[in-house]
């Protein structure tokens, strides 16, 4: 697999490609999406970050409270249950990849922040801590061991990454720190913004930080390391760590105390943060398991967004890219939601809520692929429903054609009535708005004769082949 680390006072989001072998001919990139249908990665980052919480962070503290089973009917009652204690930080990462039910399945009764004041828990219950290693979730961990705390049978204490080894110590010498079952790292820092592209949860400031080449660059710029590192971490392989040398605060006399760019320093400290955990007994280093597929190593490469900056200018012409670029207001990429007119009513609904295999399937693809495939949907959605009014009309009785034309009305709305056939229908009524809105905004900015210009500056060649030269306007999007 591939991770592009790019680095822009704007632009959020980490890319992070996985790459199969093809068994057979190599195939053109896309051509792998047929139908609708969700496009598969070797590591889907949902799922990996999902995996990391429920088995290997819940599932162990159930594996070491299996083994001491109560034998009083009193704690009996409880046992087995979890209270989930975590900061605003984690919570969202919590909130992006589990879902209630998946919570309540693996026995979290409830879930609460550490900041807030706490209720009593049920009697003889175990908690789960799952913080940022800040000196203020520390603190609050010292109180909830005091006598004054909220009085958990157990505590097993999880950091999404490295702990300083004075906060550590100051955990260690709090009073009834024998309550303390497990403190550890998770290594889990990233926050995944669909299956490909992940970002750090802090909205920018601390890569904000590092390229402004501001007075705490340094620890910022290890703390944007420490989460970078978890994601190999999670994956269980050693990285390559390839940088560029060309980036801010490279140039000799420039701002940077060390001399060398960002992409550098970057990379050195992530390499000091593998290393570090080498040591320890780093995950590549465990046998396989049976069923277990994972690679010798990835590369994980960190670019400055500059060695590429003209694309920045070019209008993307996949599908999610361009419904929040061009949609404007109705568009909200922090929280993935967009203003959707249904039954002359505005309202925001979630994308890629539920099973929307559309979404799924073609949030990457070029827009075109994408209406392609609505239009597809609404096809089949039609011959669905025609069919049944074929099917009860032909196995209807003979009888009166009124009544038979009820019976087919009835039949065709009970099904359409059902929550499957209602949402499917909600979900490609949907798209099909997206599409319409979408098409409407390249017509207003004619963005079919604005098109070959872009590619031209972003590639330096012309859709003629011709090397700094420029595309006619009557020229379609090549």
């Amino acid at each position: 697999p591939r991770l592009w680390v790019r680095l822009t006072r704007h632009a959020r989001m980490v890319h992070f490609q996985p790459i199969r072998r093809p068994t057979t001919a190599p195939q053109a990139a896309g051509s792998s999406l047929e139908g609708v249908g969700p496009q598969r990665s070797t590591w889907p980052l949902r799922e990996l970050c999902k995996r990391r919480l429920l088995t290997d962070m819940v599932g162990r503290v159930r594996s070491s409270m299996d083994s001491e089973r109560p034998a009083d009917d009193v704690h009996r009652q409880t046992f087995g249950k979890l209270v989930l204690v975590t900061d605003d930080l984690m919570l969202r990462l919590i909130n992006s990849v589990c879902s209630l039910t998946e919570l309540r399945e693996a026995d979290i009764c409830c879930m609460e922040r550490i900041q807030d004041e706490r209720q009593a828990p049920l009697l003889g219950i175990d908690c789960m801590y799952f913080l940022e290693p800040t000196a203020a979730n520390v603190e609050h961990l010292v109180q909830d061991l005091s006598q004054d705390g909220p009085g958990y049978n157990s505590l097993h204490v999880f950091f999404s990454r490295r702990l300083d080894d004075e906060l550590l110590q100051e955990l260690a010498s709090a009073p009834e720190s024998e309550r303390l079952r497990f403190v550890g790292e998770l290594n889990l820092g990233i926050f995944p913004y669909d299956n490909r592209c992940f970002h750090l949860g802090d909205g920018g400031e601390a890569l904000s930080a590092i390229l402004e080449d501001l007075p705490t660059e340094l620890n910022a710029l290890a703390k944007d390391a420490h989460r970078l590192a978890t994601l190999p971490l999670s994956l269980g392989v050693r990285p390559r760590v390839l940088f560029s040398k060309r980036s801010a605060g490279a140039m000799t006399g420039g701002t940077s105390s060390s001399g060398f760019g960002v992409c550098e320093r970057l990379a050195r400290e992530v390499h000091v943060r593998i290393d570090e955990v080498e040591l320890q007994g780093a995950p590549w280093k465990k046998p396989k398991g049976p069923d277990e597929k994972r690679p010798e190593t990835c590369t994980m490469l960190i670019v400055d967004r500059s060695v590429d900056w003209m694309p920045l200018l070019v209008h993307d012409m996949h599908y999610e890219s361009l419904l929040y670029d061009m949609l404007g207001e109705a568009a909200d990429l922090e929280r993935g939601k967009f203003k959707y007119v249904e039954d002359g009513t505005e309202k925001w609904v979630t994308l890629g809520e539920g099973s929307d295999t559309i979404w799924d399937g073609c949030r990457h693809a070029p827009y075109w692929r994408a209406r392609d495939i609505v239009l597809q949907e609404m096809k089949e959605l039609k011959q669905r429903d025609d069919e049944i009014r074929a099917t009860v009309g032909n196995s209807a009785p003979a009888a009166s054609s009124s009544r038979v034309s009820r019976r087919v009305s009835v039949t065709v709305a009970t099904v359409q009535s059902l929550p499957e056939h209602k949402e499917r229908h909600r979900r490609t009524d949907m798209h099909s708005y997206i599409c319409v809105q979408c098409v409407s905004a390249i017509q207003k900015q004619k963005l079919e004769e604005v098109g070959p210009f872009e590619q031209d500056l972003a590639t330096g060649i012309s859709y003629d082949g011709i090397k700094g030269g420029l595309s006619g306007s009557s020229r379609g999007v090549p």
